[in-house]
């Protein structure tokens, strides 16, 4: 939608700092892969907690988007040239992005892991529908920028969701067993 509403300059700025900021959530999205069948065999057996996932996630997150855009926003025009100071104002909305869809990735691995995948398709659909609907009334006003924010809000609104029906759902937390097993 980038280059078709607010030209292929723009497009070029966004595709730079997007490229660089992605990187943040390619380990979470890669460890939640991973775990998903351990967090399937714990929540079967009751001992699914995903606060500690959660929390170790959001602490990466944050690290990591924030040392992201440190590096990125001091590298950015040393290394690709003055033409790109202004995508400098897109590495704090995309770096953040990313930890949001960092985050949801990881709830909504945890949900899929409790036999909960309808979370995936809800926050993966909200996210788009949000997105898609702020970037057709920014970026024509705002170009980069406006992506940059709309992808923000939409990874946002994913994470949230994720997050919300995480939190909420007794199934992903472990039943209070009164029988003992042998």
């Amino acid at each position: 939608m980038l280059p078709a509403l607010a030209g292929y300059d723009q497009l070029g700025l966004y595709v730079v700092v997007a490229t660089m900021t992605e990187l943040i959530a390619w380990p979470v999205q890669a460890w939640a892969d991973a775990h998903t069948g351990v967090w399937r065999d714990r929540h079967v057996d009751g001992r699914l907690w995903p606060a500690p996932v959660l929390a170790a996630v959001t602490g990466y997150a944050v690290l990591a988007a924030t040392t992201t855009a440190v590096g990125v926003w001091l590298l950015l025009v040393p290394v690709f040239g003055a033409a790109y100071q202004p995508a400098r104002s897109l590495v704090v909305p995309l770096a953040a992005a990313a930890a949001m869809y960092a985050i949801s990735r990881a709830a909504i691995a945890l949900n899929t892991a409790a036999g909960r995948p309808r979370v995936a398709v809800a926050a993966d659909v909200a996210a788009m529908v949000t997105a898609v609907g702020l970037y057709a009334v920014w970026i024509p006003e705002h170009g980069a920028i406006g992506a940059a924010w709309g992808s923000l809000i939409g990874y946002g609104s994913a994470a949230a969701l994720a997050l919300a029906a995480t939190t909420s759902s007794p199934r992903l937390y472990p039943a209070q067993r009164s029988v003992r097993r042998r």
